[in-house]
């Protein structure tokens, strides 16, 4: 049984107790006391985490009490509900269970490094729940819930559908919202702001790393301080906005992908098409965003000259050095269907990237080329070359991007590459301290950071019950990295 339920069935047993040796058992309180009886007889039968001989005794300890119900005295009622307390409490298994709504492939990939770790307590049960966003949102729900189940299906991750999810039925102990814009979730009982109040230890991660994003995200989040933790990626982050205690820096499991692959830690499958026939060959990975209006939509005629011109740019590169190969990775809205035919005809080393997965082409890539792009921020702890486009050089930005390769227009790639290609080695560029304050820890260990902070404030919070009540949950508790 699940921790909520498993408290609940524990106070009503000891209220119903109460009730009894203070007040005159009659026709009323009788029905009151079989109501609750009836309702947790429910909750044991459909629960499927229940051992089978232990559900079978306790539905036959409630099946007597049930039975005899409107004829016994109070004496005996109170016997019967307090050997009913006992066989809970020594024959239910308790964990805490913890639901997960993930809304994009993207946001998967480095959240299930958070579910592996929340795996590693045998006293954690985890439901990922597939959910989608409202039109309103930039995507426009454009297949976003079908590549989440593709790639979830291709994970042999076990997943609920949100139309399955039962959220009101078998309320979880903590839910956890992977992404930023989570007023945007598809349906709207599933919406935070829906569920705070009802499930009051709601969580949720910071999606962008840009430091302009971030302050602008976080001062739309007007329901952030009524959820329970929110992981804050950086100190800047959290120095920037902070809602009070339940703002906690760990890092973001999103660098820690980057840790493993750049350290040699893990590996990716690298796509058979991309190999090099060559090994002195220079790959090259090249991001495009979409051109935005004053509004952040989607100035669509600048972005297709905008496409256009980048294609002509790596087209004429690919033509001037036969030694490079470029993995073109356009963000999302670039490659909507008013777009995609610009992607038709590339050169031949030229590669279209449109996996979830940005990893194999951040592993892969000798050197990075592009926008301004959270997808810098994952190549960064490579500290290979990179040449960044249109980065924003404002106050807040200033003292992060001048450490870097700063274009001011497509022509300054030529060069790039040239020296890219005769001195490779000089143009590496290695991770500071100022990378560090904005992008946040780059150890490999925010994933962990971020389970064990759910976990350490939910024990701490229920002390008084878990230590009278299910100590074992306690007992299984696992060390884990603490807080920075």
């Amino acid at each position: 049984m699940h921790y909520r339920w498993y408290k609940v069935a524990i106070q009503e047993c000891q209220s119903i107790i109460a009730m009894l040796e203070n007040e005159q058992l009659n026709s009323v309180t009788r029905l009151w006391i079989k109501g609750i009886l009836a309702d947790l007889h429910h909750k044991i039968s459909e629960d499927e985490m229940q051992d089978s001989i232990a559900k079978a005794q306790l539905l036959k300890c409630l099946n007597k009490i049930l039975g005899f119900l409107d004829t016994v005295s109070s004496s005996y009622l109170i016997g019967y509900v307090e050997q009913l307390l006992i066989t809970i409490k020594r024959d239910i298994p308790v964990k805490i269970r913890i639901d997960l709504l993930f809304a994009r492939p993207v946001s998967a990939v480095y959240c299930l490094l958070v579910y592996e770790q929340l795996k590693k307590y045998d006293f954690v049960e985890l439901r990922i729940v597939a959910t989608d966003y409202y039109p309103m949102d930039i995507y426009h729900s454009s297949g976003q819930h079908a590549q989440l189940v593709e790639y979830l299906k291709s994970s042999c991750i076990d997943y609920i559908p949100y139309y399955e999810y039962e959220v009101f039925h078998i309320l979880p102990d903590m839910l956890f919202f992977s992404y930023h814009n989570h007023v945007f979730t598809k349906p709207l009982h599933l919406q935070q702001s829906t569920l705070t109040s009802i499930i009051n230890r709601t969580m949720f991660l910071e999606y962008t790393f840009n430091p302009d994003d971030l302050i602008r995200y976080n001062s739309q989040y007007t329901i952030t301080p009524y959820t329970w933790l929110q992981f804050r990626t950086s100190e800047f982050s959290r120095n920037s906005i902070s809602w009070g205690q339940q703002d906690i820096v760990t890092g973001h499991p999103l660098i820690d992908l980057s840790y493993g692959i750049y350290s040699g830690d893990s590996t990716v499958a690298i796509p058979e098409e991309w190999a090099k026939p060559d090994e002195s060959r220079t790959v090259i990975l090249w991001n495009i965003n979409p051109k935005t209006n004053d509004d952040t939509s989607i100035n669509r005629a600048e972005t297709r000259k905008k496409i256009s011109k980048v294609l002509q740019v790596i087209s004429d590169l690919c033509d001037r050095y036969c030694s490079i190969i470029i993995i073109l990775r356009p963000h999302p809205l670039c490659y909507l269907p008013e777009f995609q035919p610009f992607f038709a005809e590339l050169n031949a080393r030229v590669f279209l990237d449109q996996n979830p997965d940005s990893y194999p082409a951040l592993s892969f890539a000798d050197a990075y080329i592009g926008d301004y792009s959270s997808l810098y921020r994952q190549y960064l702890p490579s500290q290979r070359p990179a040449l960044i486009f249109d980065a924003q050089e404002d106050e807040l930005n200033i003292a992060f991007w001048s450490q870097t390769n700063l274009a001011s227009g497509l022509e300054e790639a030529y060069p790039f590459v040239e020296a890219l290609i005769c001195n490779y080695s000089a143009m590496m560029r290695p991770v500071t301290e100022t990378d560090k304050y904005y992008l946040g820890p780059m150890d490999g260990k925010s994933s962990e950071r971020i389970s064990s902070a759910m976990i350490n404030k939910f024990i701490e919070e229920e002390a008084p019950f878990i230590h009278q009540y299910c100590p074992l949950l306690v007992n299984g508790t696992i060390d884990k990295e603490p807080m920075l």
